[in-house]
């Protein structure tokens, strides 16, 4: 069995690799969300020279003056996004270091890239789709019913999810190898399908324990936001991971990891105190890329 073991005197977790291929595939999926919130994915169907393709175009668009031309829209939050605009972690004060690019359906679009990226996010929200239908299926009957829909029909026609294409720089200060760049946090939507994880990708068990995850461009990574922990009333718990810098020659290289993060459409009711884009929101707040009074233009 393919899996990620960690041991702590007689606790045992693992981070499952889920043959999405197999009769067993849903059940081997969600013993590794209830266990860390992660979940590996491979088998997945989507073609491995299409990952390729869309990771070289976007390293050339992250070396290339051009990026310049799509700086990130603020009241729509898509676009480039310089290493001056990256965020900070909730409850810490340093900033986490990469740039980026936010992927709409229905937003900026680099005009010097083919359509690949498009399709690869059609794919991996293909992937979500099957994710949360297993998801949905699990819950016991007292949180399904107090859903204000079911889990699959919160993403019915959102354009919300957005395909962050991240590019964490070389490191070129030798004290920083070794510590985060990108600080402990979770992710504030659904669900998140990641491709191809930078190399220190952790995420922190039940016990406090931190785990290793495998970075592969044949494997999908899955874990669970804040946004289904809020609507299960914390049947599912968001996954707490970070990402640490590398060590020794690894220092020298960039790295790409493009993640999904889907979101429901901003209407659907998550509780009793928020609405979808309501989170959304105060989430951007809290991240410095809104202040108070910014309006943010919330499309479905």
């Amino acid at each position: 069995m393919n899996c990620n073991k960690h041991l702590l005197g007689f606790l045992f977790v693992s981070i499952f690799q889920v043959d999405f291929s197999k009769k067993n595939a849903q059940e081997k999926f969600i013993n590794s969300i209830m266990t860390t919130g992660f979940a590996v994915i491979k088998n997945h169907n989507i073609d491995y020279k299409l990952i390729q393709g869309v990771y070289k175009e976007w390293n050339d668009f992250f070396t290339s003056e051009y990026k310049h031309k799509y700086f990130r829209n603020k009241e729509t939050q898509d676009g480039y996004f310089p290493i001056s605009t990256s965020e900070t972690s909730t409850g810490y004060s340093a900033k986490d270091v990469y740039e980026f690019y936010h992927f709409l359906s229905w937003g900026q679009y680099p005009s010097e890239l083919s359509d690949n990226t498009k399709i690869l996010k059609n794919h991996m929200l293909e992937l979500a789709n099957s994710l949360i239908i297993w998801l949905e299926d699990n819950l016991p009957d007292k949180v399904r019913l107090k859903l204000s829909e079911p889990l699959s029909k919160m993403i019915d026609g959102s354009q919300r999810s957005i395909l962050r294409i991240i590019h964490y720089p070389p490191i070129l200060n030798a004290r920083e190898n070794g510590t985060a760049r990108f600080s402990p946090h979770t992710d504030f939507n659904l669900l998140t399908i990641l491709n191809s994880p930078s190399p220190g990708l952790q995420v922190e068990d039940k016990y406090g324990n931190w785990l290793d995850l495998p970075h592969d461009l044949n494997l999908m990574i899955v874990n669970l936001g804040d946004m289904i922990q809020e609507a299960t009333g914390g049947f599912y718990k968001a996954a707490v991971h970070r990402v640490l810098n590398p060590v020794g020659l690894e220092c020298s290289k960039s790295r790409l990891s493009i993640p999904l993060f889907v979101h429901p459409r901003p209407e659907v009711v998550l509780s009793n105190r928020y609405t979808a884009g309501e989170y959304f929101h105060e989430r951007l707040i809290q991240l410095g890329r809104l202040s108070k009074d910014d309006k943010y233009n919330i499309k479905n």
